[in-house]
């Protein structure tokens, strides 16, 4: 099995994520969310909220599509993260997408080793942002936290709400 390099994931509960969370103290933690409307193919926001030693406040930014599905968003939130940081660093990234974490903890290591072929065969969707979050790990040190989505995490409620303002300005409807 290849090695996994700078990626760790911990399938925890909220409250020990809240404890976890309080040990890396260099760490930047990061909440990131994903939102689409009318999913898949509707319009879409993600959003990453990270809070970095040294800065008196949160480093808050968002984006969306007007096609799009709730999957790349997830991952695109942690993509735009990862690449707003240009030195490596130590990120301890809070998502509320199971899909995400595993895609990026368990899932595409296989699928790298396989040419990016499910087991089954078919094709893996969301490849092109896989492959850049792939580089990206290797480059800065990346430990993935699950939170339960709309439990109180104040900075998944947040990147969520964020997240959802950007799928409201993506709406064609909204657009002069």
């Amino acid at each position: 099995m290849p090695a996994k390099s700078n990626i760790r994931s911990l399938a925890t509960t909220h409250r020990k994520n809240k404890n976890m969370s309080k040990k890396k103290s260099n760490a930047i933690k990061v909440a990131t969310d994903g939102a689409c409307e009318s999913n898949p193919d509707g319009p879409g926001g993600w959003a990453f909220i990270a809070t970095v030693p040294g800065l008196s406040e949160p480093i808050k930014i968002s984006g969306g599509e007007e096609s799009t599905t709730s999957n790349r968003m997830e991952l695109t939130a942690i993509l735009k993260c990862l690449e707003h940081f240009k030195e490596p660093k130590e990120f301890v990234i809070f998502s509320d997408s199971q899909y995400a974490i595993n895609c990026i903890t368990e899932w595409m290591y296989k699928w790298k080793k396989n040419n990016w072929k499910k087991g089954d065969g078919e094709d893996v969707k969301n490849v092109d942002l896989l492959e850049q979050i792939d580089t990206l790990i290797s480059f800065h040190n990346v430990e993935m936290v699950w939170v339960r989505g709309h439990s109180g995490h104040k900075y998944n409620e947040i990147a969520n709400e964020m997240a959802e303002n950007e799928v409201q300005y993506f709406r064609p409807s909204f657009k002069l």
